[in-house]
């Protein structure tokens, strides 16, 4: 390895300002928290604006940086905004987290109970969110030469499992929106990457006594492969998985 690479600084979001859409509270509020404890300045942009509120609140009492964005990401004009006042708060827009979803307000059951006015609103936010947000933030990043785009995916995308098919299906149609947007725009600099979470240890999970986190990966292709896959030469698509495991 050569000797001048140096892993803190390439790896570091030190400066860099970044969007948590969903930031507000649960797996969001933590992206949010941990970014700025590395030196992000952080947008958090959930819909609940009190949630909002409490974690800009956290974050700058912790000695870090943060602006709120109340945003409902399913709306066009309402993304447009997000981005805008962020660029009103910090100047630019190097990373977008693609963090808002339903999942846990939604009743688990049967897939023959879910109603197309439930499954609209689920993919509304779960995929037509992601869609919109990456489109309102791109002609800045473009205009700047690049950024980061992470959407968030779910480990349900390769576990499948029964009850909230509405949900898993949108999960899935992040991976696909991923890989094709990652082809897309990674001429232009900005690398589009998902991560696929599991089961977290959040709220919900802790009041049922949930097992402890640890990270396990998916099938590892040669370099070449990898090589091939990335529209930008340096950064594209990926996934990673998140599996909860008993100890």
């Amino acid at each position: 390895m050569s000797k001048s690479f140096d892993a803190a600084t390439l790896l570091s979001v030190a400066g860099r300002v970044v969007i948590v859409t969903g930031g507000g509270k649960g797996i969001g509020g933590v992206y949010c928290r941990r970014l700025a404890e590395a030196g992000a300045k952080v947008v958090v942009a959930d819909i609940d604006e009190q949630a909002n509120i409490d974690t800009v609140a956290a974050i700058r009492a912790n000695g870090g940086e943060a602006a709120m964005a109340t945003t409902d990401v399913s709306d066009e004009a309402a993304a447009r905004e997000m981005v805008a006042e962020t660029i009103e708060a910090f100047g630019r827009v190097d990373g977008l987290v693609n963090n808002a979803s339903l999942m846990s307000v939604l009743p688990r059951g049967s897939w023959l109970d879910i109603g197309i006015e439930r499954w609209d609103r689920v993919m509304a936010v779960n995929l037509r969110g992601i869609f919109l947000c990456c489109k309102a933030v791109f002609p800045h990043m473009a205009e700047r030469g690049g950024g980061k785009i992470v959407n968030i995916a779910s480990g349900r995308f390769w576990m499948g499992g029964p009850n909230r098919l509405d949900y898993s299906t949108s999960k899935a149609g992040v991976i696909g929106l991923t890989r094709s947007l990652a082809s897309e725009v990674g001429q232009r600099n900005i690398c589009v990457n998902a991560i696929t979470p599991d089961s977290i240890r959040g709220v919900a999970v802790r009041q049922h006594g949930g097992p402890p986190l640890v990270i396990s990966t998916g099938a590892v292709r040669s370099t070449a492969e990898w090589r091939n896959l990335i529209p930008t030469g340096q950064g594209g698509f990926s996934t990673s998985r998140y599996a909860l495991r008993s100890k």
